[in-house]
């Protein structure tokens, strides 16, 4: 099969700008960036708004008791989302410059985010750890992925 055999179908549309693409319990999540919203689209295109995010949402990711973890982009933010509401998890603007933007968070619950600069990304921990640990480990561009072995 070549590139030119393959026929692309719309899975949902009307988003505004969909990114930081996951996927999780058999949903397909995104941050519809300029719709300031998160959604969950399922196999057959049925779509949920998960949670508004009015900062712009970016980085999503779930710690390890199912809590999903949205960066809120213009407001350097880290929200986590229970019940169809956003609270404030984690300040991220001492360390993330003018935006926060994408993340990830590993099994032991660590959120790695780039900041939308060149400077190296902080890593915040819960807050029953150390908080923000600068890290030379996570530079541009964002991070994409955490390893099984924590990388």
């Amino acid at each position: 099969m070549h590139g030119s055999d393959r026929k692309l179908e719309t899975m949902v549309g009307g988003g505004a700008f969909f990114e930081s693409p996951r996927w999780h319990d058999g949903r397909l999540w995104v941050s519809d960036y300029w719709g300031y919203q998160v959604l969950a689209i399922a196999p057959d295109g049925a779509t949920e708004t998960v949670a508004q995010v009015p900062g712009a949402p970016s980085g999503l990711g779930w710690l390890p008791d199912d809590t999903l973890l949205v960066v809120s982009m213009q407001d350097t933010k880290l929200l986590r989302v229970e019940n169809g509401s956003t609270m404030v998890h984690a300040d991220l603007s001492a360390h993330s410059g003018p935006q926060a933007n994408d993340m990830v968070i590993d099994a032991a619950g660590r959120a790695m985010s780039a900041p939308s600069t060149s400077r190296p990304s902080p890593t915040w921990r819960p807050p029953t750890w150390s908080g923000w640990i600068p890290t030379d480990r996570c530079r541009w561009p964002p991070p994409a992925c955490c390893s099984p072995t924590g990388r």
